[in-house]
């Protein structure tokens, strides 16, 4: 059977699932087989990057290792993350159809396919409609994409521009 508490899961084979919060200090020394992180995009502040690099896997479980879920981020905002899929891209391809890459201990998929039966035409339309374009193109097309808080846009900034500049005279 399975015991479910706040926050872990004990499971009927002595596996322990535990969801534990942006606390490096609490995570490290851990004794994990397996560490799992969705959406690092977001893994933008110093305590989150610690966070992972308390989770790497300990010597003393054989086997261990890290998985990362998640879509393309933001360029210049997770530095943690972009450096990942750098690597990634780095290293040897794998697969002449699947985008797999391995760099060392590392293995990546990284896919700017659909895949799953509910990614249809009308799916991916709709989304379209729904969202920014850069949003559509990191969510849905896998891809990496500048920010779209602009401060001040560019026809905010053409507005203010003087075309034809003359100097300001006394007397005018």
């Amino acid at each position: 059977g399975v015991v479910a508490r706040a926050t872990e899961t004990q499971v009927s084979n002595g596996w322990l699932i535990t969801a534990i919060a942006q606390d490096y200090r609490g995570a490290a020394g851990s004794r994990h087989s397996l560490a799992v992180t969705d959406e690092p995009a977001g893994i933008m502040e110093e305590r989150a990057v610690r966070l992972v690099e308390e989770l790497t896997p300990p010597p003393s479980e054989p086997d261990a290792w890290l998985l990362f879920v998640g879509t393309a981020g933001w360029l210049g905002e997770s530095e943690f993350w972009e450096r990942l899929y750098r690597r990634g891209l780095g290293g040897e391809r794998l697969d002449g159809e699947l985008e797999v890459y391995r760099d060392g201990d590392m293995v990546m998929f990284w896919s700017h396919t659909p895949r799953q039966p509910w990614q249809t035409p009308e799916y991916y339309e709709q989304q379209r409609r729904s969202l920014r374009p850069a949003t559509f193109a990191r969510l849905h097309e896998n891809r990496w994409v500048s920010a779209e808080s602009t401060f001040i846009t560019p026809d905010l900034w053409n507005g203010c521009v003087d075309l034809e500049p003359r100097p300001r005279l006394p007397g005018r």
